[in-house]
């Protein structure tokens, strides 16, 4: 009643309620000038944008560096993190920033994010500055763009909204870390132009849009099931990699711990590239007892149906187009000689099982030639960095294996190397929404009456070296018998039942 007597007062004499704004367009007032003014006293700073420049963001660095000197925190979230857009000096340069623990940056995945917005908070306002800039030199400066900036009130409506938008995205991203790592350290190495063929103009279509953005990868028609978020991530990302890891080979190999799903991540990926045409010929390799299992994953998530390799099929053994194939460890080795190398993707389940390059195992499966490995192991190491190693140079460069293996290098370090090819999850962080965490009750102490205190003493009497029982059961049993006493004690005080 109040709100809309103040409003009738406000028509009345003419005056607006709305905060006052400004139109931000690079003519009369340029975003570099006016984002360089929201950070004067600002505590903290969140960014939203489809593309990050190096040149864009120094026109408003030291201004950045004035708050983090005040303690103050910096957020981006960034669209676009794919080579087309985002250089490798461009990723050196955030890379370098994100080190600072009071920079934070994450992407959004699979869909694009478009957004550009600016917000600076201080003790009882938000600075708004949102519209059509992007972080790039264009969007601060060169470019005739259009955005408006307002400053509101921590507790009004506006500013709780633009806030509650951006927690919500935060916190469905995730962290750009590895993208970024990805592209430095292999950015100097050749790219293998991947071939298409003429009589499909779809692949060509859909490569062509891909390499402009690597995050749009639909996985709505994985299979029968709901996939948790991180399976979700893992699966694009092993799918962008079949595209566009740099070198003459690729892979990844996912070292989830057990129960994290690895074979659905697998099969999401199978799934989607056979779906769209992208890949003809599939073998997975794994041990014998689990040969079953994936059969049957496959044929009840995905609807595909394989073809399991028995030592009947093998002898004549020749691989059809859109056909996944399954055959176990020992049976390749063999009969490598005679099996077919040539195949679009290799999975090698328990891949813990070649991490000695000097078995015929190891061998015999780096006689196959894919164009992508994807390894699963919950185990990628045992005794020694060689574990790893050895199973990463089916599609990790030599030049990388070596500097890993160095003495000098440090575990931060190697673990930085392997990163960029490694996946590693694990229960506690992936499932603790999911999983409720066991909540352990201390042990309760219950004390005994005088009559049951009287039956304890006389069952321990009764379960003492001096008694004929103890002396008849240490004969046959001697090294036992005091486990015996032991578990005979705490079953009888277990419970007021018990006793």
């Amino acid at each position: 009643m109040i709100e809309k007597f103040i409003r009738w007062l406000a028509t009345v004499f003419g005056v607006s309620l709305e905060p006052p704004f400004e139109i931000v367009d690079n003519i009369d007032i340029f975003v570099r000038d006016k984002l360089n003014s929201m950070l004067e006293d600002a505590e903290s700073f969140d960014i939203a944008t489809g593309y990050f420049q190096i040149s864009g963001w120094k026109k408003f660095a030291d201004s950045v560096e004035e708050l983090l000197k005040r303690k103050g925190k910096v957020r981006l979230l960034i669209g676009d993190v794919s080579k087309e857009y985002l250089s490798p000096q461009a990723a050196r340069f955030l890379l370098h920033l994100i080190k600072n623990p009071q920079i934070e940056a994450r992407t959004i995945k699979p869909r694009l994010l478009h957004a550009k917005v600016f917000m600076a908070k201080t003790r009882d306002t938000l600075k708004l500055l949102f519209g059509s800039s992007n972080l790039t030199i264009g969007g601060t400066e060169a470019n005739i763009e259009l955005n408006t900036y307002e400053i509101l009130g921590l507790d009004s409506k506006k500013a709780k909204g633009f806030i509650e938008w951006y927690e919500k995205l935060w916190e469905s991203a995730v962290p750009i870390d590895e993208e970024l790592e990805l592209e430095i350290t292999l950015a100097g190495q050749k790219e293998e132009v991947i071939s298409v063929s003429v009589e499909d103009p779809n692949k060509a279509l859909f490569l062509g849009l891909l390499i402009k953005d690597l995050a749009r990868v639909d996985l709505r028609d994985i299979g029968n099931f709901a996939p948790l978020k991180f399976q979700y991530v893992d699966a694009v990302a092993g799918i962008n990699r079949f595209f566009f890891q740099p070198g003459g080979k690729r892979g990844l190999m996912l070292a989830h711990e057990v129960g994290l799903g690895k074979t659905i991540i697998s099969g999401m990926i199978l799934k989607h590239l056979l779906h769209h045409g992208h890949i003809k010929s599939v073998l997975v390799i794994t041990p014998l007892s689990i040969a079953r299992q994936w059969m049957e994953d496959l044929k009840n998530k995905f609807s595909i149906e394989p073809v399991e390799i028995t030592g009947r099929k093998i002898k004549r053994f020749s691989s059809e187009n859109s056909k996944v194939y399954i055959i176990p460890y020992d049976l390749l080795r063999e009969h490598i000689k005679d099996f077919p190398k040539e195949w679009d993707l290799v999975i090698v389940d328990e891949s813990h099982f070649i991490r000695n390059s000097h078995t015929l195992r190891f061998k015999a499966v780096r006689e196959l030639k894919p164009k992508f490995w994807l390894l699963l192991t919950a185990t990628p190491m045992h005794n020694k960095i060689e574990d790893i190693t050895t199973q990463l140079s089916l599609f990790v460069p030599e030049e990388i294996i070596k500097r890993a293996t160095k003495r000098e290098i440090s575990k931060i370090e190697k673990a930085r190397l392997f990163k960029i090819f490694l996946k590693r999850r694990f229960q506690k962080k992936e499932l603790k929404d999911v999983i409720p965490e066991r909540n352990v009750l201390p042990p309760e102490i219950i004390p005994l009456s005088q009559k049951e205190e009287e039956i304890y003493d006389k069952l321990l009497n009764f379960l003492s070296k001096e008694s004929s029982y103890y002396q008849l059961i240490s004969r046959s049993i001697e090294y036992i018998a005091p486990f015996i006493k032991q578990r005979y004690l705490e079953e009888f005080v277990s419970s007021k039942s018990a006793i």
